[in-house]
């Protein structure tokens, strides 16, 4: 059965197979679901879907040259300020830190 498979029909989704196949104005469906539901699906039309493709990439090129020339995108990231503290500060404090602990006793056994 797996070897069978094809698609989906377009309007229920369930597997279809060679057997049970018809296409019709570019889309796949069960004999009984292109009887009910046939009409809604309107034909693909290749022009349309060329022309819609190329638009959106012209979109996506139209961004990218935007944030090019101006350096900055529609969404402004969150800006961290950076702490002022010096690192040779942390060095020193935490090596004193580590001086100043006392150690634990060790337990006397016997």
């Amino acid at each position: 059965m797996a070897e069978d498979y094809i698609t989906l029909c377009t309007a229920c989704s369930k597997g279809l197979t060679r057997e049970n196949l018809k296409y019709e104005n570019g889309l796949a469906f069960h004999p009984e679901c292109f009887e009910q539901n046939g009409s809604k699906f309107l034909p693909i039309d290749p022009d349309l879907t060329n022309k819609t493709s190329q638009l959106k990439i012209q979109l996506i090129q139209l961004k990218n040259l935007k944030i090019r020339n101006d350096g900055s995108s529609d969404k402004s990231p969150s800006l961290k300020k950076k702490s002022t503290r010096n690192t040779k500060e942390k060095t020193k404090s935490r090596s004193n830190s580590r001086k100043n602990k006392s150690r634990p006793k060790k337990r006397k056994t016997g």
